[in-house]
Order: structure tokens, then sequence, then C-alpha cells
């Protein structure tokens, strides 16, 4: 509106000759001051009910204020293994993942079984027989379960890193808000983060198939990036898992990632 009092003003007052009317100069400077106004509102809507609000950022915003959070753009190219060991409450075994990305798997529950996920199918390395103590060796899993494996790296790793994520809105996560990505993994597997508007670091991960979320907790750097070290059970708070052994980029012998000869 202003910017229009302007032009008017520009071609009824600036230099206004009361006999001969306003001169050639303001005429000339009022077109111009219009042509910029009518530029600057292009594509404005100006119904009278019309209220400005930022606008919602994007997915690929999101992820990039996360990438510079958690250690920025080198630190994320530069990481590509993971070793870790979960140790997870009520004297159930501890977890260790060997973890290529972008999801590639080995996990062992300690003195239970032992899975590799190809990134494609999943097997069973070993895992306790059901009549005796001995162990089972390369027996495969269906293909109905190979999709919870890529989605046991989300806890530990943002999978919208490597792979596409969808913008879904904001929640309050301890009356703080956050935004939602929801990312669908290759095999059909869902995981859903909301990311602290204000930190801009995952404050949890949901899993739908699971009915469980896992609060990400005791971020701490490790290789030049920041890691969740801390994972609390929404449903059951009491249920605290935490890293005790975290390295990266460890070498690890890519045939040990490959499935038994002769199952493809």
């Amino acid at each position: 509106m202003t910017i229009w009092l302007l032009a008017l003003s520009c071609l009824l007052g600036c230099n206004l000759d009361c006999n001969n009317g306003p001169s050639p100069g303001a005429v000339d400077t009022a077109v111009e001051v219009i042509a910029e106004c009518l530029k600057a509102d292009e594509g404005t809507d100006h119904h009278p009910d019309h209220v400005m609000t930022p606008q919602e950022p994007s997915a690929q915003d999101i992820v990039a204020r996360c990438t510079r959070a958690m250690g920025g753009s080198e630190a994320l190219e530069n990481l590509r293994t993971l070793r870790l060991r979960e140790t997870r409450p009520a004297g159930r075994p501890d977890i260790v993942c060997e973890i290529i990305r972008p999801n590639r798997l080995r996990k062992e529950v300690v003195g239970t079984l032992h899975v590799l996920f190809d990134g494609h199918q999943a097997w069973f390395l070993a895992y306790p027989s059901q009549t005796d103590s001995a162990y089972t060796y390369q027996h495969p899993l269906p293909e109905s379960d190979w999709h919870h494996f890529e989605m046991d790296l989300a806890q530990y790793f943002p999978v919208f890193f490597d792979f596409g994520a969808e913008y879904t809105g904001q929640v309050q996560v301890d009356e703080a808000p956050a935004h939602v990505l929801r990312v669908e993994l290759p095999l059909g597997g869902v995981v859903v983060y909301a990311i602290d508007a204000a930190t801009w670091l995952p404050r949890w991960v949901e899993y739908p198939d699971w009915g469980l979320r896992l609060r990400l907790e005791d971020y701490r750097e490790v290789g030049g990036f920041l890691f969740p070290h801390r994972f609390r059970n929404e449903q059951e708070p009491d249920h605290v898992s935490v890293l005790t052994e975290l390295a990266v980029n460890v070498e690890f012998d890519p045939g040990a990632f490959e499935l038994p000869p002769g199952t493809r």
C-alpha cells in the first residue's frame, strides 16, 4: 500500500503545475514506481482475510540442517561403517551390530542368534537349535521378514541421510516443536523421525510396523559426527538401552556381508 501511495504522490504532487498538470518527469517516475510495485506483488494473494505465514520447511531443508547439526556434510560423506554394542535392560542380551552404509548389516544378539542382511535378503548365520544348544548355520529368513532388518539401522543412524524423506508436519516433543520426517525404505519398511526445530537433532524414531517409538538421547561425538547413545522406549520409559561401544569407519571384510554362495 505504501508504494502505491508513493507512486500517486509522484503523479499528483511532484513538480505539479496547476495550469498544465503533472510534469513529464513526475509521470515517468510514477510509472517506474508502479512497475516495481507490480513486480513485487506478482502472485500475492490480496484477499482481506489472507494472512501471510512462514513457509513450511521442505524435507530437504530439514535434512540439510540436521546434517550441519550432527557434524556437517564432509563428516557425513566420510562416514562409511559403524560397529557398536548396545546394552539392554532387564538382563536381556547385548546386541552387537556391524553396519555398512547405506543398509548392510550383521547383527548378533549375543548368545542367541547372528543375522546377516545384505541390503536385499536376510539370513541366519547362526541360531540355537530348538532341540539342543547346538548352533544351526546359514538358514534363510522368510522374505516377509527382510524389511525388518533395513529398519534395524534407523535408531543408530538417521536413514534419511541415505534414502528420501517426506515432510509430514510438526509435533511437540517435551513442549518443544519438532519437524516430522517419514522415510520409506527400499523393501517397504517405514520409519518416522521427529527433528527438534531448535537443535535440529532427531528426538525420537518411530517404527509403525512394530508399534515402537524410541527417544534418542545423550548425543556424543564419535569420528566427527554426533550419535545418540541412549534409547528410551516411550511405551515403557524404564526400558533404557545404551551404547557401550561405538566405532566408525572400521575396515570390514566385504565378504562378511555377502550371503552364502549359491543363495541368490
